[in-house]
């Protein structure tokens, strides 16, 4: 897994959560060490969305997925929606309602 990133990083409790051109790390601040890295088909270049320990996130694979990073190793995936393009825009949760735009022109609203 590649750790080249390209997006800013999210903090939540006492986990950092970076985006990577291949997937999702997420790395413990106080010891410093990975706790999951999870792998995707394409880049990660927008900012993820963090819900708990729930990364949320669009891949340059075109794809949205949902993460439980604090389940092993590679974390859980829990779903994801495949979209008409690949996505490099940092999703926006509003509302219990997840946006984000891939390169197809269209604005996915996911709930």
């Amino acid at each position: 897994m590649g750790h080249q990133s390209s997006s800013s990083t999210v903090v939540s409790g006492n986990t950092v959560y970076v985006a990577v051109d291949d997937g999702i790390v997420s790395i413990d601040l106080t010891t410093r060490k990975k706790i999951a890295a999870f792998e995707t088909d394409g880049a990660v270049r927008g900012t993820p969305v963090v819900v708990g320990t729930t990364v949320i996130t669009g891949s340059e694979d075109g794809h949205v997925y949902a993460v439980d990073m604090d389940k092993g190793a590679k974390g859980e995936q829990l779903w994801d929606v495949a979209t008409g393009g690949k996505i490099t825009a940092s999703p926006t949760l509003a509302n219990g309602v997840l946006y984000v735009g891939a390169h197809d022109g269209i604005l996915y609203a996911i709930k």
